[in-house]
């Protein structure tokens, strides 16, 4: 029996990236919502890879790997994103994108809820 990754898997308690929805308004959440299925709904997102993933998981061994290959790969991404947030027009949106980057890249300095 498969997992299916939707919606609900973001929503979840127990999701790897738990959504925040303090001081959000309802329409930056419907928003954000229609862009994660717009996500999950490309082509791209069908990989037998991420198939799997979303079924069985990985061995802690295996995890470890990935997670170092995606740490290569992604480890400026953030800094991309706040550099392209900065075209939006939507200040919640903005402020999300900052959260996010923050809690990325200074968990231990600070948090990121408190400086706004």
């Amino acid at each position: 029996m498969s997992k299916k990754v939707d919606l609900a898997t973001f929503e979840s308690t127990d999701a790897y990236v738990k959504r925040i929805r303090e001081n959000i308004s309802e329409e930056t959440v419907s928003y954000l919502n229609t862009k994660i299925e717009n996500i999950l709904s490309n082509e791209a997102t069908k990989h037998h890879f991420l198939e799997k993933y979303a079924k069985d998981g990985l061995s802690k061994e295996k995890s470890d790997i990935l997670y170092l290959e995606t740490l290569h790969y992604f480890k400026y991404l953030p800094f991309y994103v706040c550099g392209i947030s900065q075209l939006t027009k939507d200040e919640e949106i903005f402020r999300s994108v900052l959260f996010n980057a923050m809690d990325e890249n200074a968990r231990e300095l600070f948090s990121s809820r408190n400086v706004l």
